[in-house]
């Protein structure tokens, strides 16, 4: 967890663009891009929006769209020249390239069902049951390497016990209990899980059902 409104007012004072990852975050957690003065920021589709993965939906102010339009380098990539994928949104309408319909539909049909939750609900939804997730976890004394400040609500981490088989152990949650936990990355490869509790995946059942599991194996 950021300080993304702090940081948007120190950028904001100068001639930097502001870029924000909120990939696990949109839909999750609070982002009030405009507020917060941030020029551009994307995000997934398949996380707490609750949508196949596939897209990529992301936002840019003025400012950061000016410095685009008028960079003078042209990207290297045509496919992910953000000019042309406005040229499609504006009046003109050219078409830059085809995307797939179903995954249109199904991010309309995922917006859809956060309206009627309502934005600030699925906020709390994902708050609650970490909460509930972090303190089953520790009453069963497994260790929560994160400081209550840095926490993500939608994503928990915890420290591996050193008698407990990384592989195996996830393994045996994916065949025994149909449970899919993600592993360490980087220097903690090995060391934590990551616990993910996104869109429709955060409920409070399947924060019993982890909990139970983890209570019987650990």
């Amino acid at each position: 967890m950021q300080n993304i409104e702090e940081l948007g007012k120190i950028v904001s004072k100068s001639n930097a663009l502001f870029m924000i990852d909120c990939v696990t975050s949109i839909a999750g957690t609070e982002i009030l891009f405009d507020d917060w003065n941030i020029d551009f920021s994307y995000a997934g589709s398949q996380k707490c929006l609750a949508s196949p993965p596939g897209l990529s939906p992301c936002a840019m102010s003025e400012k950061a769209y000016q410095y685009i339009k008028n960079r003078k380098t042209k990207p290297s990539s045509w496919y992910l020249d953000l000019t042309l994928v406005n040229d499609y949104w504006n009046k003109e309408h050219i078409p830059q390239y085809t995307v797939a319909v179903s995954s249109i539909y199904a991010l309309y049909e995922s917006l859809r069902l956060l309206e009627e939750e309502g934005i600030e609900n699925r906020w709390t939804r994902h708050k609650v049951n970490a909460e509930k997730l972090r303190k089953g976890l520790s009453e069963i004394e497994l260790n929560l390497p994160i400081s209550t400040e840095d926490r993500l609500d939608q994503l928990t981490v915890v420290t591996k016990p050193d008698h407990i088989d990384d592989v195996e152990f996830r393994n045996k949650l994916i065949y025994d209990y149909n449970i899919e936990i993600g592993r360490g990355l980087g220097d903690f490869a090995g060391k934590v899980s990551r616990i993910g509790l996104m869109g429709e995946s955060c409920k409070s059942e399947y924060v019993d059902l982890i909990l139970d599991v983890f209570s019987k194996e650990i």
